[in-house]
């Protein structure tokens, strides 16, 4: 099957092999029939049995991120994800600097904050990642690995800056760059402390290491703990990533 999008302006500019642009897009969709997944961030196992030769919109509310629509196509995903070169070949000059400077294991680091402070978001579920959180991720690699150097990308840099280097040297703080070039950087590093949202599962799924996610991400009794009750957390989180 062909996948079509509306517009791929973005992932023309980030991605190697970007999917296809149909002019036709509106044509296309007017025939089309409307799936969703039955529940967001689960597995619809419905979703991977659609016949071919019909046309199909992916209904909005759809987030297709559980590992398990992944997994049969694991090994061609860095393939089919690539980044452009220019973004790959920068990424791992940073990289490689910190290789070079510190001389040890590095673990990525994602600290969402800004879109999950806010009481809109607290009250549908969305909690910001902790500060405890944090530490208790940063300790379990340190007592891990020994030696270690965590590599933080953050839409909050002071935040991280002001709870996460206080008295220590293994922190790194990102400079700014963008989006994609943060998620390049997270997957070249040896493991990955994850936080909160999409944008960190997918620098942890990318990632070839041991990955931490903080099990407490949602607020109890709201609408958002509704969604990964059970078997849908599990759908979500990766087996092997580790709670704390």
């Amino acid at each position: 099957m062909t996948l079509v999008l509306r517009d791929v302006s973005v992932l023309r500019h980030v991605l190697q092999r970007p999917p296809k642009e149909d002019e036709k897009f509106e044509e296309l969709c007017q025939h089309a029939t409307r799936v969703t997944e039955t529940t967001c961030q689960s597995f619809d196992e419905g979703l991977t049995h659609l016949a071919r030769n019909d046309v199909y919109v992916i209904a909005a509310g759809s987030c297709l991120i559980s590992w398990k629509y992944f997994e049969p196509i694991k090994r061609d995903l860095p393939e089919l994800l690539a980044f452009k070169d220019s973004i790959v070949s920068e990424a791992r000059r940073i990289v490689g600097d910190l290789r070079r400077r510190w001389n040890t294991t590095l673990v990525g680091m994602h600290v969402r904050r800004d879109d999950h402070t806010g009481f809109m978001a607290y009250w549908k579920g969305h909690k910001p990642v902790t500060p405890d959180y944090l530490h208790r991720a940063m300790t379990y690699f340190r007592v891990l690995l020994g030696s270690v150097h965590f590599v933080v990308a953050s839409d909050e840099r002071e935040w991280c800056r002001q709870r996460l280097t206080q008295g220590v040297d293994d922190v790194t703080i990102l400079t700014p760059r963008s989006a994609e070039m943060d998620m390049a950087v997270l997957s070249l590093t040896d493991h990955m402390i994850i936080s909160v949202g999409t944008f960190g599962w997918w620098a942890g799924y990318l990632n070839p290491g041991v990955k931490t996610y903080m099990q407490d991400f949602v607020v109890p009794g709201s609408e958002f703990s509704g969604v990964f009750k059970s078997v849908s957390a599990r759908d979500y989180f990766y087996p092997g990533w580790i709670p704390l």
